[in-house]
């Protein structure tokens, strides 16, 4: 896992994007085939290979770029934009 550095005002699209319309955001697989959708913490933590508590604390790290787009700690379900951010800032897994 790689961690870069990530301009979290490139984000600031997705401010006026509703949380409906970012849950049915297009589906779509990147270039490097994976699929960008909604994901629950747990998914995304079995794909890393890690810990669900684990996977939380990198989010942790990043925590005003995934507040920015609706990010809450009690939070179970991240949206297509989260998980488009979360492998901006981790890579895929």
């Amino acid at each position: 896992m790689t961690n870069h550095a990530y301009n979290y005002s490139s984000s600031n699209y997705q401010q006026n994007l509703s949380a409906q319309q970012r849950l049915k955001a297009i589906d779509f697989i990147g270039e490097d085939g994976f699929k960008i959708k909604a994901y629950t913490k747990s998914e995304l933590a079995d794909m890393y290979g890690v810990h669900v508590n684990t996977l939380s604390k990198w989010i942790d790290r990043h925590l005003p770029a995934f507040t920015e787009l609706g990010y809450t700690k009690t939070l179970k379900m991240l949206d297509p934009c989260m998980v488009r951010l979360f492998i901006s800032i981790f890579s895929t897994p």
